[in-house]
């Protein structure tokens, strides 16, 4: 935990005199959230939303949740398909992916010794975790899908 001093320092009021009471203590509170859990690149909070708002990521989950285990190759076709992209993910993709999920212990690779090699991919249960949490964000989204679209009508792009 970060003192009163070290946030202050982060968020100096006389810098933003504006800012004051309530307003400046919860940016204090989000500059000590931030410097614990995210200050620096590699932080594992940085890390996950880059992961989850990567273009493919987050519908490799959903397929392996839906549907695992799965071989590679069965893997790559159903998120083709439901990928709705003119373009399709990428073996090479597909693969770092698949590797970097393993790597944060979000994907299980499963290989078993026949010939040819037989490579199953399924979600560990922090994977599922993760799963269950940005569904909750998905369905939010939904929800309110229509005044996102609303929203945009009124103030087009530049």
């Amino acid at each position: 935990m970060i003192s009163e001093h070290d946030a202050g320092s982060l968020i100096p009021p006389e810098e933003f005199p504006a800012l004051s009471g309530e307003r400046l203590d919860a940016l204090c509170r989000l500059a000590e959230t931030i410097e614990v859990n995210g200050g620096d690149r590699g932080a594992p909070i940085r890390h996950m939303c880059a992961l989850l708002g990567d273009r493919w990521t987050k519908l490799i989950l959903l397929v392996l949740n839906a549907a695992a285990p799965l071989r590679y190759s069965e893997l790559q076709r159903l998120i083709w398909r439901l990928g709705k992209d003119e373009r399709p993910i990428s073996q090479r993709m597909l693969t770092l992916r698949l590797r970097s999920l393993e790597r944060d212990g979000l994907v299980d690779r499963n290989v078993q010794c026949v010939m040819p090699p037989h490579v199953e991919y399924s979600l560990l249960p922090l994977g599922q975790r993760l799963n269950a949490q940005s569904d909750r964000l998905i369905n939010w989204i939904a929800e309110h899908r229509e005044e996102f679209i609303a929203a945009r009508r009124e103030l087009p792009e530049d």
